[in-house]
């Protein structure tokens, strides 16, 4: 009912929240990394200490994404 009855503010109103929303993504992610490293490094955790198998993968000259088996393409 609630939708029912505010259907016209959320068609005209909807679109804008939604581009705000996604324009604060790349903020909120990064943030979230800082946070991690910041919890990474306190733990005395260190990339160059793990195994040479866990180490950081580059994206495949093929364009696949690593572990995903996916194809990154222009057409996408």
């Amino acid at each position: 009912m609630a939708f029912e009855r505010y259907e016209d503010r959320v068609v005209k109103e909807a679109p804008q929240v939604l581009l705000e929303a996604c324009k604060q993504i790349e903020t909120e992610v990064e943030s979230f990394y800082d946070y991690l490293g910041e919890k990474i490094s306190r733990s005395g955790l260190d990339l160059a200490n793990f195994p040479g198998e866990l180490q950081a993968v580059g994206i495949p000259e093929e364009g696949g994404l690593p572990g995903h088996g996916g194809k990154i393409g222009a057409n996408l």
